[in-house]
């Protein structure tokens, strides 16, 4: 009975998400901006996740970084991501104290090397595995939510069929 309720609640949830995005998608019909809806297209390899942008002018990608060690400094993280570009800024977290939170946000202002960062997640800093994930909407956003929501939407698919 708890697995229903909660297999109902994130089919519940997929549609809200599903709804955000219809509605602050893009009105281009040529590239859809909802990343669902881009790794369901036919040709997965050349569809790339864009996050949605809030104004044109803007041409900053924020990634969210997580699981930082206390110790990690900014030249730390950029030292890490070296590879990625060299037009990066991080923001240090911490609490009004001073102190760190263990998390950060990198900034990149070119989009190549924004997807460059996205394949960093789960990699080692410090001794740690941080987690690399995007920011959009005040929320982060990775590859593993979107794969667990195309199998969340394929067992909905399923399940209307069931009942009809």
């Amino acid at each position: 009975m708890d697995n229903d309720k909660s297999q109902a609640s994130s089919i519940n949830r997929l549609k809200r998400r599903q709804e955000w995005w219809k509605k602050h998608a893009k009105k281009d019909a040529s590239q859809s901006s909802n990343p669902i809806q881009n790794l369901n297209s036919e040709n997965n390899a050349a569809a790339e996740i864009k996050p949605p942008l809030k104004n044109k002018s803007s041409k900053r990608f924020i990634l969210f970084l997580g699981n930082l060690s206390y110790s990690t400094t900014d030249e730390d993280i950029l030292k890490h991501f070296k590879k990625c570009g060299h037009n990066l800024q991080v923001r240090l977290l911490t609490k009004k104290d001073g102190s760190p939170r263990g998390c950060a946000f990198l900034e990149a202002f070119r989009y190549a090397d924004y997807q460059k960062a996205l394949k960093y997640h789960h990699t080692s800093l410090n001794e740690r595995k941080i987690n690399v994930e995007v920011t959009c909407g005040g929320g982060g956003i990775y590859i593993g939510m979107l794969r667990q929501a195309l199998k969340l939407e394929m067992s909905v698919n399923s399940y209307n069929k069931i009942q009809i």
